[in-house]
C-alpha cells in the first residue's frame, strides 16, 4: 500500500515536472530575442547600484562580471577580444589587490573554451611548443625547493601561469581570418592611443597618464622614471620600457601590412606606422628605437622586390624625420634640453651599469647553477650581490648607501635573471621555446595562402626576433607575460591556419 502511494506520488511529480518543462520551453521560445540579456543587464544594474552605495570597488567588480557574462551570451570570442583589449590596463584590479580584471577575463574565456572541449570530448592537439613550455614551468616550480621564500616564489608564479592560461584561451578561440583581423585591429588601435598619450605626456603634461585618474599610482611615478629631467612617457603602462615593448608589436604588424598592402589600405597602414614610430621615440627607450629600425632590416629577407623596399623605406624615414622636426617647434624648453641630453650624451654609464647588474646575476648563478635562488627571489638578494661581487673593470663595487641605490636592484636582463633564479635548465628550456616558435612561424610564411595569415606570420617573426635583443636589456618576460607570450601563442594559431589552408587546397 505504501509502495503504491509512493509510486503514484512520484509519477505525479514527474508528470508535473514534465509539463512545467514543456511550458517553460514554449514560453522561452515566445520571448523576443535579447530579452534575457536585457533582464540580466537590469538585474546587474540594480546590484551595481546597491553595491556602489557601499563600496565602489565591489560595484566595479560587479560590472566586470556583467560584461564577461554578457559577452559570453553574445559570442564567446568577445571575451577573448575584451581580454586582449585589457592588456595595456593590466594594472586595473577587480577586488583591491587580490584579482586583476585581465586575470578574471582570462579565467572566464579559458573556462568556457575548455568546458566546450571537454563536453565535445575532443582529443586535445598537443603541440611541440607545449612540451617545452611545460618543461620550463616545471623547472621554475622545482626552483622553489631552493627558494629563500617559497611563498613569495609561488605568488610570483601566479601571474605568469595566468598568462599561459590566456595563451591557451587564444589558441582555442582563434580559428578564422576574421578573428585575426579583429585581434590586429585591437592591437593597432591601442598602439595608436598609447603613442598619442606618450606624446601628450611628454610634450604637454604628465597628467596624460590615465592611471592617475584611478588613484592607482601617485605622481611620483613620473619623477621616479625621469632620466635627464625628461617627463618619462608611459601611455597607460608604468614606464617607458613597458610602453616600448607593447608598441613594438603593433609597429611590426603595421609595417608588414604596409609593405604587403593588406586590403589595399597602404596610406592607412603608413600613417599608423609613422604614429607608432613617433610613439616609440617618445617612450625614450633607446634600445627600442634602434630595434624599430631593425624591423626594416629584418623585413628585407621577406620582401621579394628589394628595390621597392628601399624606396619605400626612404620615404617613411623622411616622413618620420619631418614629423620629428616639426614636433621640436612645440617642445617646451626643458623637455627639448632633456631630450637632447638623453639621445646625445657622451660617456653614458646606464648600459655599463646594467652589465654590472648582469655580472652580479651571473655570479649568483655560479653559486646555485642547477635550481637557482628561487623564482622571483633575485631582488631579495640583490643588494647583497651588489656588495659581494664587485666587477673587475671598476675600482669600487658601488656606493654603499641606501639613498643612492635602493635595496632592491633589478638585473635589467631576462636571461641573467633566469639563470640566477631558476638555473641553467630553465634557460635551455626557454631557448627551446624560441626555436619551436621560429620554426612554426617560418612554416606559416612558407605555406600560408591568405595574405593576412602570411602578413601576421611575418609580423610575429619580426617581433619575436627583436624581443630576443630587447629582453637582454629589460626583464619583461616575467613582468609583462601577457604581452611576452603573444608571439609564442600565435606561432601555433597561425601555423594551424596555414595547415588548414593547405589541406583545403589539396586535390580531393
Amino acid at each position: 500500500m505504501i509502495a503504491r502511494v509512493v509510486q503514484r506520488t512520484w509519477r505525479g511529480i514527474d508528470d508535473a515536472v514534465g509539463r512545467a518543462a514543456v511550458w517553460t520551453d514554449e514560453t522561452i521560445s515566445r520571448v523576443p530575442r535579447g530579452f534575457w540579456e536585457a533582464a540580466l543587464l537590469v538585474a546587474f544594474a540594480l546590484i551595481v547600484a546597491a553595491l556602489a552605495l557601499k563600496n565602489l570597488v565591489f560595484a566595479f567588480a560587479a560590472v566586470t562580471v556583467l560584461v564577461a557574462v554578457t559577452l559570453l551570451l553574445r559570442s564567446p570570442i568577445l571575451v577573448v577580444y575584451a581580454t586582449v583589449g585589457m592588456l595595456p590596463l593590466s594594472w586595473v584590479n577587480l577586488l583591491g589587490e587580490r584579482l586583476r580584471v585581465v586575470t578574471f577575463m582570462t579565467l572566464v574565456a579559458f573556462g568556457f573554451y575548455f568546458s566546450q572541449i571537454v563536453l565535445r570530448r575532443e582529443r586535445p592537439r598537443i603541440e611541440p611548443l607545449y612540451k617545452w613550455v611545460a618543461a620550463y614551468v616545471a623547472i621554475c616550480f622545482l626552483s622553489i625547493l631552493n627558494s629563500v621564500d617559497p611563498a613569495y616564489s609561488i605568488t610570483g608564479m601566479k601571474y605568469y601561469i595566468f598568462a599561459l592560461v590566456f595563451a591557451l584561451a587564444l589558441i582555442m578561440s582563434m580559428e578564422t581570418r576574421r578573428h585575426l583581423v579583429v585581434f590586429a585591429t585591437i592591437i593597432l588601435a591601442w598602439g595608436v592611443v598609447q603613442s598619442l598619450l606618450a606624446m601628450a605626456q611628454s610634450i604637454v603634461s604628465p597628467w596624460f597618464f590615465p592611471a592617475y585618474h584611478f588613484n592607482v599610482h601617485s605622481m611620483d611615478i613620473v619623477s621616479s622614471y625621469a632620466i635627464g629631467a625628461i617627463r618619462r612617457a608611459s601611455g597607460t603602462f608604468e614606464s617607458g620600457p613597458r610602453l616600448a615593448m607593447f608598441l613594438l608589436l603593433p609597429t611590426a604588424i603595421s609595417l608588414t601590412f604596409f609593405f604587403r598592402n593588406i586590403d589595399g589600405r597602404k596610406v592607412l597602414w603608413g600613417g599608423v606606422l609613422v604614429v607608432l614610430a613617433v610613439g616609440l621615440f617618445f617612450s625614450f627607450t633607446r634600445i627600442a628605437v634602434v630595434l624599430a629600425g631593425g624591423f626594416l632590416f629584418l623585413y628585407y629577407f621577406f620582401e621579394p622586390e628589394k628595390a621597392r623596399l628601399w624606396r619605400t623605406t626612404f620615404t617613411l624615414l623622411t616622413l618620420s624625420a619631418i614629423m620629428l622636426i616639426l614636433f621640436t617647434f612645440f617642445f617646451p624648453a626643458d623637455v627639448y634640453d632633456a631630450m637632447e641630453a638623453r639621445f646625445t650624451q657622451e660617456g653614458d654609464q646606464i648600459y655599463l651599469d646594467r652589465f654590472y647588474f648582469l655580472y652580479n646575476a651571473l655570479m649568483a648563478f655560479t653559486e646555485h647553477p642547477l635550481l637557482g635562488y628561487g623564482f622571483k627571489t633575485y631582488t631579495i638578494h640583490s643588494w647583497d650581490f651588489m656588495q659581494r661581487f664587485p666587477v673587475p673593470w671598476r675600482s669600487l663595487a658601488w656606493e654603499v648607501s641606501s639613498l643612492s641605490m635602493p635595496q632592491s636592484v633589478p638585473v635589467h636582463n631576462d636571461y641573467g635573471r633566469m639563470l640566477a633564479e631558476t638555473g641553467i635548465f630553465s634557460l635551455a628550456a626557454f631557448i627551446g621555446t624560441y626555436v619551436i616558435a621560429f620554426r612554426n612561424l617560418r612554416e606559416v610564411v612558407r605555406r600560408a595562402k591568405d595574405p593576412v595569415v602570411e602578413a601576421l606570420g611575418i609580423a610575429f617573426t619580426l617581433f619575436l626576433a627583436v624581443m630576443i635583443v630587447y629582453w637582454f636589456f629589460h626583464e619583461y618576460i616575467m613582468e609583462e607575460p601577457y604581452v611576452a607570450i603573444l608571439p609564442f601563442a600565435f606561432s601555433i594559431i597561425l601555423r594551424r591556419m596555414a595547415q588548414a589552408e593547405t589541406h583545403d587546397a589539396a586535390p580531393g
